[in-house]
């Protein structure tokens, strides 16, 4: 299977997301934030592909996870 089939990568226009990426088999989402210079991980557990579509879509990558996946999803931060 190749890469490509299991990982969704999107092009990210925000202040302090760094990247986005999608793993279609286990429906795990990563988001790479920046503050201050310094770089979180965070993993989205149980979003479907058809969420983060539009949260890749939307005009503020920001402003739609804090309107419709923070506190709607299990988020855990890469220690």
């Amino acid at each position: 299977m190749l890469l490509s089939q299991i990982l969704n990568e999107k092009e990210v226009d925000s202040s302090w997301i760094v990247d986005i990426s999608y793993n279609r088999k286990k429906k795990i989402a990563r988001l790479i934030t920046t503050y201050k210079g310094n770089k979180s991980t965070y993993y989205v557990l149980g979003i479907s592909r058809r969420e983060f579509d539009k949260w890749t879509s939307a005009p503020s990558q920001g402003k739609y996870f804090h309107n419709f996946v923070k506190g709607f999803y299990d988020i855990k931060r890469e220690e």
